[in-house]
């Protein structure tokens, strides 16, 4: 049975906290960066594109790619307001809509070519 990266990464924070930490709720809002440069922000989208797309099996367009990637984009910029954020809201709402276009684009590819293998396997049969 293989373990999703999400579930992983739920088990490593949990285990984590469970070792003598204490919970404590806050009162204010925490500045997260998750990045520090654009250069860091790519490299960790090929990385989790690619890991989404060995992961799943199903089978996706080029259309669900283009128009989850739009609805991506104005979602984080404009319903959620990335606008207000400048520059960088701006690069967060364009990494987003890239995220989701180039997961979806190497979820295409990998059935694409998997398809493709089967059916020369069939056909030598």
């Amino acid at each position: 049975t293989t373990l999703s990266w999400t579930k992983l990464l739920f088990k490593q924070v949990w285990f984590l906290l469970k070792k003598n930490t204490k919970l404590v709720k806050i009162k204010e809002g925490i500045d997260h960066y998750s990045f520090d440069s654009i250069e860091q922000l790519i490299n960790k989208m090929q990385h989790y594109s690619t890991l989404y797309a060995k992961e799943n099996k199903k089978r996706v367009t080029i259309l669900k790619a283009i128009s989850s990637a739009t609805f991506r984009f104005f979602k984080n910029y404009f319903f959620q307001k990335g606008f207000l954020y400048g520059y960088e809201g701006l690069v967060i709402s364009v990494y987003n809509a890239n995220s989701t276009f180039y997961k979806y684009m190497k979820l295409y590819e990998k059935v694409k070519n998997e398809n493709r293998v089967n059916s020369k396997k069939n056909y030598l049969k």
